[in-house]
């Protein structure tokens, strides 16, 4: 749209012909006066009409966290070989114990149960609380709490976190045969000798806010392999309390 400045604006809106000093009337029936008090009040107001209205960026309305600039998706991958003694039908149970699983993180403070979700009605919903004294000063507390739904599935466990600040993780734990696996996928966990017919497959996707992001992704990989080596003792001190049950 075009724009004019006040000057040119003033020189369209005021007439050619001279205004008569006299305070007759003018040629077209408006006073001197009348004229020259219309004209003020159009020049102070004009620039209300002629000026472009200022339009925050989309991104503006969007919260800080989820605007496409600061977002983004990290995805981990981790493989924990089982002992050769561990079945899929020994190991199965505890992935389905939740309660055991979200006991693993080594920075785990608190959990209790939440209702169930209509619109997830095979998911188990928990509060947990975790200590968090490696985040960032000011970030978050010393604790942070987030909602965890668990979900069993045929090989595993579908986990996916809401925790503060838009932070989402999806994280799978599943059950799955070594020799799918590839042995580059594998190598360097356990000796060959070591590596049962199944193997724990941990994927993780994590989607936040870029500093959170990372620091997120930084505690996973520091903490997988403890929590897979729980999970692990776990399976073994299962195995020998019923293989003594049963008299084996």
């Amino acid at each position: 749209m075009l724009t004019l400045s006040p000057k040119q604006r003033a020189a369209h809106l005021i007439p050619l012909h001279p205004i008569p000093s006299h305070p007759i009337s003018h040629p077209h029936g408006i006073r001197k006066a009348t004229l020259i008090h219309a004209f003020t009040v159009v020049l102070a107001t004009s620039h209300v009409l002629y000026q472009q209205p200022t339009r925050p960026p989309v991104f503006a309305y969007l919260p800080t966290n989820t605007r496409p600039a600061f977002t983004t998706t990290v995805t981990l991958h981790h493989v924990t070989p089982l002992p050769p003694c561990i079945s899929l039908s020994h190991a199965l149970p505890y992935l389905h114990n939740h309660q055991l699983l979200v006991r693993l993180d080594p920075d785990f403070a608190s959990c209790e149960s939440l209702p169930a979700d209509a619109a997830c009605p095979n998911a188990k919903r928990y509060k947990v609380t975790d200590h968090m004294h490696a985040l960032p000063a000011g970030l978050w507390g010393t604790t942070v709490s987030f909602t965890a739904e668990m979900t069993d599935m045929d090989d595993g466990v579908l986990w996916i976190v809401k925790a503060p600040l838009g932070l989402v993780s999806t994280t799978t734990w599943k059950l799955q045969r070594t020799e799918t696996l590839g042995e580059e996928r594998v190598a360097g966990l356990r000796g060959l000798e070591e590596r049962g017919e199944w193997s724990l497959v941990e994927d993780v996707e994590i989607r936040a806010n870029r500093m959170l992001a990372g620091t997120v992704q930084a505690k996973c990989e520091e903490n997988w392999r403890g929590s897979h080596g729980k999970l692990v003792a776990h399976l073994l001190d299962g195995l020998a309390k019923s293989q003594i049950h049963s008299g084996g």
